[in-house]
């Protein structure tokens, strides 16, 4: 730094534009680091986000077998509720994002959740077979109402954002 300030005064730069240089620039680092370290917080919340509905949908299986149909589809309503808040919130409280990482997180979590999702009752069904239980759901439509209820918080703050600011 001593040897750039030196290097200034003798290309006749005052003190003032000397300042003024080194803030700027020290500015410049800070709102990379911000950036950087938002990408990562970002592939951080999408990793975690990805591995949660993983070990939620692998934890439904038990309970797919032994609740009704209604109490299940208040589960997984009340699950993508949940998660979908939780995405929202975290991906909006990044800041130094683009669209397009935005969209990707709103079209990537959803198709993860579903793939499990879908997984997990096909899985549950065929068990539920096995064990002579006469409990089977429609892996569509649950996978539907779970990505339908997990993207509402996120459309509902879009539009909020789009029309009431």
């Amino acid at each position: 730094m001593k040897e750039r300030v030196k290097s200034m005064k003798k290309k006749g730069w005052s003190e003032k534009e000397i300042d003024k240089t080194l803030s700027m620039l020290a500015k410049n680092r800070s709102s990379e680091y911000e950036r950087t370290s938002n990408r990562i917080i970002y592939w951080t919340v999408l990793l975690v986000l990805t591995i949660s509905n993983f070990l939620v949908a692998v934890l439904l299986i038990p309970f797919l077998l032994v609740i009704s149909t209604v109490k299940f589809y208040l589960l997984i309503i009340t699950l993508g509720l949940i998660f979908g808040l939780l995405f929202d919130l975290l991906v909006r409280d990044i800041e130094h994002l683009k669209t397009k990482h935005h969209v990707f997180a709103a079209v990537f979590i959803p198709i993860i959740a579903v793939v499990n999702l879908f997984m997990m009752i096909t899985i549950a069904n065929r068990l539920a077979d096995f064990l002579n239980i006469g409990i089977t759901e429609s892996p569509v439509f649950a996978s539907f109402i779970y990505v339908l209820v997990f993207i509402l918080p996120h459309i509902i703050n879009l539009l909020r954002e789009e029309f009431f600011q």
